[in-house]
């Protein structure tokens, strides 16, 4: 929401302070904080010449893996890596003791995990190609960064304002 339309949803209870000026190649954005009391804390940067958010960061946990199965010898007798081996054998085409093992190593890296905090990373999501549909401007491009690696990005073809929704669509068969 913060990025979309420059704010977060009332029920955040957030607060929000001019942070500066931010500077790169492609222009000056002016620099808004938003945190709450709750822990939540972005940033947003809205473009200076268009006034139009031009990306939200803010930190959360890094994302984790589990890859599971012991090492599997690839052709020549050279060891395959874990995602070549899920590749040659899918758990379904596993034996059961192969299905067993496969089973105890990811809870053993759970197991580890879960004794360690995750690692925090900032995440950024970017908006750009802002276009009016309806007499509003809205972003037809989003992309979604993890640590300076994007993962995500979205393109958003057509926008409808205030559709007419069908009422029946929400009856329930009682």
């Amino acid at each position: 929401m913060l990025g979309w339309f420059g704010m977060t949803h009332p029920s955040l209870n957030a607060q929000y302070a001019y942070a500066g000026e931010a500077e790169s190649p492609d222009g000056k954005a002016h620099v808004i904080d938003v945190k709450n009391a709750d822990g939540f804390a972005a940033r947003l940067f809205i473009d200076e010449k268009t006034q139009l958010p031009l990306m939200v960061t803010y930190q959360g946990p890094q994302p984790r893996m589990v890859l599971a199965g012991g090492p599997r010898p690839a052709s020549g007798g050279a060891q395959a890596s874990p995602q070549a081996q899920l590749r040659q054998a899918p758990p379904q085409q596993m034996s059961e003791e192969e299905r067993k093992k496969f089973a105890a190593d990811a809870e053993k890296q759970i197991r580890e995990m879960e004794k360690q905090p995750p690692a925090m990373v900032e995440y950024t999501l970017f908006f750009d190609d802002w276009r009016e549909e309806d007499g509003i401007k809205f972003p037809h491009a989003l992309r979604r960064a993890s640590a300076g690696t994007t993962t995500e990005e979205w393109t958003v073809s057509k926008v409808t304002v205030n559709p007419k929704i069908d009422p029946k669509k929400f009856e329930t068969e009682g």
